[in-house]
């Protein structure tokens, strides 16, 4: 028998939903909706930000009396998401922890219940967000099936038809499938662009006569129906009523013998050969699966929208100054927090509602401000106990642990850098033209570059020929420079800090007036291949959990930043939501720190074996295409943009 289940998502919050339509999409999308379990007698999974729920109430509070009424019927299962729509792999543990608290004791206060299952916002999976689910009280997870099935080929596809055992840090929660195809297929039905029999065939292909099947038949926004949010130019007109069309579809596959369930009656499935294995859904080519087809990746909250460098930033800003006085903190603070990192400032914002919220995040880092910086320039002069030599085109640093080549005709790139404590060979730096063995890796790749990539038109770099600065401090030495490129300078600095704990630090500034739209990649890190064992590789960051994720990378191959098509610039990124990753392998590591509160931006990875070594690269991304940049450049003022990095050994135990 094939049981049916599905879990609808409401949002209010929605990127190109204006505040004045809230009314409009609760009569056109969320009164049918309940309509289809009060009317046709179809049980439901309903889920809703706490923050799209209290907004509900407002407007029309008989809405949520119809919704408890059907709950206590049977006919509606109300599933959790948190306070706020946030994408957890790119926040700090601590904020998706609030959100999930706040969201849980909001559902408490208007629903009276605390819900069982708990939608993974915008399907953007961390195995260390499972812990922080538990502890908020949700007994599974519901996420998607076909993107962490691509990477896993060794998972039976049988295992889609079943509740499976997702692990991560520690914790095992069970996870019930959401299917973008299917959810998509049925949008396709209800705009007409399939026939009803078509669809009818299509589910009930499913089926299978020896076994016990379940499927997510819709797992996405109610808003899709008799509403358009008009975010794209291509959305087709509502030539019928879809609601109707949508209740008659349902209707018909009970009359076909299918049953529909609630979403949590998958949690009594028997232990069949195909239920409750142990699975992890992520990888280090995928680390943070999400819905629907690659275009849809977590690069475009991080990277996308209007400026989600600058709202991640901005909302990371107010999160530390909300850290140095924790005791002034209240539950609203929080709230508002997740507020501005909502996945929908992120995306397809309309402008409006973008000046909105930048008013307002303004307001907030007011409130939570933070210590000044000063720049490498700012400091004070003394002496380093460095020693430096100019040889050529290159900068020979030389101080108590730390040995450091710069290129100066390549814009103050690194051409070696070693620490010794791990030891002489060079960890980070150039691999140089004919270094490697392979045509595609045969160029120059440079550490410590920047890069705009323009689509139909040439690269905007900084490799320039720099003459530098000097300054000395104590147990310091600071090298500047200024390169010139067609959209204004990049001032740039490299510090050398000696002696017992010693570490190199890296400053970026654009002085440009505009990022244009492309893709922006700076802070390169390529990792010397003969240094590190390519068996033993490994990378350790957070994505959004209190605890770090630890990838080996003995067998992986991956590029996070390569391109999937014209318009969409990168695949993958690892959120760095800590502010630091330590890359390595069992003898020796680096830490990388990214100053979160300067610029908070992903990380993009590339490992790529070669006939005589492999490539390992780090970068960092400042802004990516895709659907949800648009045309328009990103203005920066007059400070310009600043980005900071930091590298040390890591002490081994």
């Amino acid at each position: 028998m094939l049981r049916l289940y599905s879990v609808w998502h409401l949002n209010l919050a929605y990127s190109s939903i204006e505040e004045e339509q809230h009314k409009e999409v609760l009569e056109r999308c969320y009164r049918p909706l309940l309509q289809l379990a009060s009317e046709r007698g179809i049980p439901l999974g309903i889920e809703a930000p706490a923050w799209t729920l209290t907004r509900i109430g407002d407007l029309d509070p008989t809405w949520l009396d119809d919704l408890r009424q059907l709950m206590d019927q049977g006919m509606v299962e109300f599933i959790g998401s948190g306070w706020s729509q946030i994408i957890g792999p790119l926040v700090p543990g601590e904020v998706v922890v609030q959100n999930l608290r706040l969201g849980w004791q909001a559902y408490r206060r208007l629903l009276g219940i605390a819900p069982r299952l708990a939608l993974i916002n915008e399907q953007a999976w961390s195995p260390s967000l499972l812990p922080l689910y538990r502890q908020a009280s949700a007994e599974a997870v519901i996420m998607e099936w076909e993107n962490p099935a691509s990477i896993h080929p060794e998972w039976p596809r049988a295992w889609r038809y079943h509740p499976q055992l997702a692990q991560g840090s520690g914790v095992e929660l069970p996870v019930i499938w959401n299917h973008s195809i299917a959810f998509q297929k049925f949008q396709r039905l209800a705009h007409g662009e399939i026939a009803l029999e078509e669809w009818i065939d299509w589910v009930l292909g499913h089926d299978s006569a020896g076994e016990d099947r379940a499927l997510c038949i819709y797992g996405n926004d109610a808003e899709t129906f008799n509403f358009r949010p008009g975010r794209y130019g291509t959305e087709a007109g509502i030539a019928d009523d879809e609601w109707r069309i949508v209740g008659e579809a349902l209707q018909q596959l009970a009359i076909c013998g299918a049953r529909h369930v609630l979403p949590a009656s998958l949690l009594q499935s028997p232990p069949v050969p195909h239920a409750w294995q142990p699975v992890r859904l992520e990888s280090p080519a995928q680390p943070v699966p999400t819905k629907k087809q690659p275009k849809y990746n977590v690069i475009r909250w991080a990277c996308g929208g209007r400026d989600a460098p600058l709202a991640n930033t901005w909302c990371e800003r107010i999160y530390r100054g909300m850290l140095i006085r924790p005791e002034t903190v209240t539950d609203e603070d929080w709230q508002t927090l997740c507020e501005l990192w909502a996945s929908d400032v992120r995306t397809h914002l309309t402008e409006h509602r973008w000046k909105r919220w930048r008013s307002r995040a303004q307001r907030e880092m007011a409130r939570w401000p933070l210590p000044a910086k000063t720049t490498a320039a700012q400091e004070a002069a003394g002496t380093s106990g460095c020693r430096i030599g100019r040889n050529g085109r290159f900068l020979d640093i030389d101080a108590a642990g730390v040995r450091l080549r710069l290129n100066l005709r390549r814009g103050l790139t690194i051409d070696q850098l070693a620490f010794a404590e791990l030891g002489p060979q060079w960890l980070i730096g150039t691999l140089h033209h004919g270094q490697l063995d392979d045509i595609a890796w045969s160029a120059d790749f440079y550490t410590w570059e920047t890069v705009l990539e323009l689509p139909g038109s040439p690269k905007v770099t900084d490799l320039e020929a720099c003459e530098p600065a000097i300054f000395e401090s104590d147990g310091r030495l600071m090298i500047t420079g200024e390169i010139p490129t067609p959209l204004g300078p990049v001032l740039k600095s490299v510090t050398v800090h000696c002696g017992i704990k010693p570490a190199v630090e890296l400053e970026l500034t654009l002085r440009w007036q505009e990022i244009p739209p492309g893709s922006l990649r700076m802070g390169d890190l390529l990792f010397n291949p003969d240094a590190f064992d390519r068996q033993n590789l490994l990378l350790t960051t957070h994505l959004g959990g209190l605890q770090p994720k630890t990838f080996h990378l003995a067998e992986a191959q991956t590029d996070h930043g390569r391109a999937w098509s014209a318009l969409i610039s990168a695949q993958q990124c690892l959120g760095v939501t800590e502010g630091w990753i330590e890359v390595g392998d069992s003898e020796r590591r680096l830490r990388i720190e990214v100053d979160r509160t300067s610029q908070a931006i992903p990380a993009l990875l590339t490992l790529a074996d070669t006939p005589d070594a492999y490539v390992f690269r780090l970068q960092f991304s400042g802004r990516e295409l895709d659907d949800t940049s648009g045309p328009h450049p990103i203005r920066l003022d007059s400070f310009g943009r600043t980005y900071r990095f930091r590298i040390e050994p890591v002490r081994q135990n």
